[in-house]
């Protein structure tokens, strides 16, 4: 046998033996890498809910991936919603009572104070999602992200597009709540939607993603369809009449669209409707009238375990503490402004994970080594024998030397110039607000520009003023244009940093 060939049936002996040992330890680094903490320690948290005149507390524990109730408290606020002091006050009064000091807190707000919109992404961005979220926030809502509390998710992926799910609230509106909880000691770790903390209650009672959710009260009605336990469709009106009957055709002219497309695809979707408020007339009617099954939220078991009597059920307030407390919900949280923070693996059995992979290596060191001597041997036999491939690899290096070289001289160029870019962007913040430019000529030492301003004159020192422009001028009279009331004007003017390439940039009017 040569010397090659016991090198490559070493070599493939080793090989082997790695493959083996990396497939035996990626299950061994999946259990000793999951938090056993999820199901065996146990975790509270209280749950805020603000609603509709008013707002609800509740205390909710996990143990052995159990949930229990342990009281829930309900409030009256005289307005429409409480006031922040009032409410502060009141929830504070509830931890004593209900004994839920030292809890995670979270805070779970109307629909009507968020904006719920589907926006779609090119697929290139999914790594840098929420920069570019960030980034598109004043375009996509009425908002900008220093002035928003947000979160999304991804919806799916399809054809090389984002179908990305944003729930967006002004943080101003929500921002005295949290600080006169703060007052009180109480700090809130997530921010989360009532319609999406009922989502998380229904998928835990039924397992399922696909939802359609309405909520009926006096005077009003809102709801939302989940899939994959995200809110993409949401709605909420007032009645526009006072007659049952025309209540109940308008809450179902509302839905009908969304369960026929259902019908269509032959997707599987629960109906889930909760009345609040409401007479045993209009739930009567309401039964009558659906045509598929439903299920009343209200007059079903939700899976989970209360302390004490169950009179006062708030189940946004049920279902944020789920989000909170659950491993398997995908609930929002508006607080994290779309950061996804990631999972700390359990430390001391990575440890132990370690010392196993270590004392593994030192069992197979004696091979790898001697493996490694061998294949240093090839190598060397085979270099002396492609003594001109060699020779080939230094000419290339030396080509690459060369390249390198230029790419510095191109960079440097590069660096020693005025771009383009920076001067446009200089024009935008010295341009007045109701100036435009219809042409811009951009040359390696001037810059022409021609287009309408209110007072032409008071270009000039403007452009004088910036640290790229000198000796500014206009490069023909102005005139005044009678249509658009305005002075039209053509100014030329000399670059401090001199250039060598010729950019040209028009506009049409």
């Amino acid at each position: 046998m040569t010397a090659s060939a016991a090198t490559k049936k070493i070599s493939s002996f080793a090989s082997g033996s790695f493959s083996a040992i990396r497939n035996a330890a990626i299950p061994i680094w999946k259990i000793l890498t999951f938090d056993f903490s999820e199901i065996v320690l146990p975790r509270k948290c209280l749950s805020i809910s603000i609603e509709q005149s008013g707002f609800s507390v509740a205390y909710v524990t996990k143990a052995l991936s159990r949930f229990r109730v342990r009281g829930i408290k309900k409030y009256l606020s005289d307005s429409t919603y409480p006031d922040p002091e009032y409410f502060a006050s009141s929830v504070a009064l509830a931890i004593t009572e209900l004994g839920g000091g030292k809890s995670e807190v979270t805070l779970s707000i109307p629909k009507s104070w968020a904006i719920i919109k589907a926006v779609e992404f090119p697929a290139s961005v999914k790594e840098n999602l929420s920069n570019v979220i960030s980034y598109e926030m004043d375009r996509i809502t009425p908002f900008n992200s220093e002035d928003a509390l947000y979160d999304f998710k991804i919806i799916n992926e399809i054809n090389g597009h984002l179908n990305v799910l944003l729930a967006v609230t002004k943080e101003q509106l929500i921002q005295s709540y949290l600080d006169a909880l703060a007052g009180k000691g109480i700090i809130v770790s997530k921010l989360t939607l009532n319609i999406s903390a009922v989502e998380s209650l229904l998928g835990y009672m039924d397992g399922q993603t696909t939802n359609l959710f309405i909520e009926i009260d006096e005077s009003s009605y809102e709801g939302a369809l989940f899939a994959d336990s995200l809110p993409i469709n949401s709605f909420a009106a007032e009645f526009k009449a006072s007659e049952e009957r025309s209540q109940l055709r308008q809450i179902l002219d509302e839905i009908s669209h969304i369960i026929d497309e259902y019908k269509k695809d032959g997707a599987s979707l629960q109906i889930y409707i909760l009345f609040k408020n409401k007479g045993s007339s209009f739930k009567e009617m309401f039964k009558a009238a659906m045509t598929m099954p439903f299920k009343i939220l209200n007059e079903i078991d939700t899976g989970i375990s209360f302390t004490g009597a169950r009179d006062i059920i708030s189940y946004p307030a049920i279902g944020g503490a789920l989000e909170t407390l659950w491993q398997k919900d995908r609930g929002l949280n508006l607080l994290s402004k779309g950061q996804i923070s990631k999972d700390h693996k359990p430390l001391a059995l990575t440890i132990i994970l370690l010392i196993i992979i270590a004392s593994i290596g030192i069992l197979y060191a004696v091979a790898p080594l001697y493996v490694e001597n061998k294949r240093v041997e090839e190598l060397d036999r085979q270099i002396q024998a492609r003594k001109d491939e060699v020779k080939k690899v230094e000419v290339l290096k030396k080509e690459i030397e060369l390249i390198n070289k230029d790419i510095v001289t191109i960079n440097s160029f590069k660096q020693d110039r005025h771009m383009t870019l920076n001067i446009l962007k200089e024009f935008t913040s010295i341009v007045p607000k109701g100036t435009w430019l219809t042409r811009m000529r951009i040359t390696d030492k001037t810059i022409e520009i021609e287009g309408y301003a209110g007072s032409a004159t008071e270009l000039l020192p403007k452009l004088e003023a910036s640290k790229l422009l000198q000796k500014v001028e206009f490069a023909s009279p102005t005139f005044r244009d009678a249509r658009m009331n305005m002075d039209r004007f053509n100014i030329k003017m000399e670059i401090e940093g001199l250039g060598k390439e010729i950019q040209v940039l028009e506009k049409s009017e």
